[in-house]
């Protein structure tokens, strides 16, 4: 198993506000506008679940499978090629601010892992920065 973290990035929000909106997975419909359209397609969200496909991989699933309100959300890929689960957690720093960091957790072999670590990578990268730069 591979593990890959983003950078830390800070948000001008209180924890508990931020929480609420990144928890409701249909809220990550507002951030569509934000990811490249050559490799994320077919973006449905529910609550619980995003949905979209990926070139070239295919189509698949993120379920959310635990939340510990207000400091963490664990995400899970359903139909992906790989095991893959995604942590998203927040820690505060002051009544009105929080920062966010994104872990995943490759479960592939270590060809594929390599192969696919920096998109992973460069994937959290910009969803904690897209986190940091929208209005809660």
């Amino acid at each position: 198993m591979k593990r890959i973290e983003s950078n830390i990035e800070n948000i001008p929000f209180p924890i508990g506000k931020v929480y609420s909106k990144v928890s409701d997975l249909s809220n990550i419909a507002s951030l569509a506008d934000r990811l490249p359209k050559d490799k994320i397609q077919e973006m449905e969200c529910t609550k619980d679940t995003i949905t979209f496909s990926v070139s070239p991989i295919g189509k698949f699933t993120l379920q959310a499978v635990e939340r510990e309100e207000p400091k963490c959300i664990k995400i899970s890929a359903v139909n992906a090629p790989v095991g893959l689960t995604l942590w998203l957690q927040l820690v505060p720093t002051g009544e009105n601010s929080c920062k966010t960091k994104a872990t995943a957790q490759i479960d592939a072999n270590m060809i594929m892992a390599q192969f696919i670590e920096k998109p992973i990578k460069e994937g959290l990268d910009k969803v904690v920065l897209a986190l940091s730069k929208i209005e809660y």
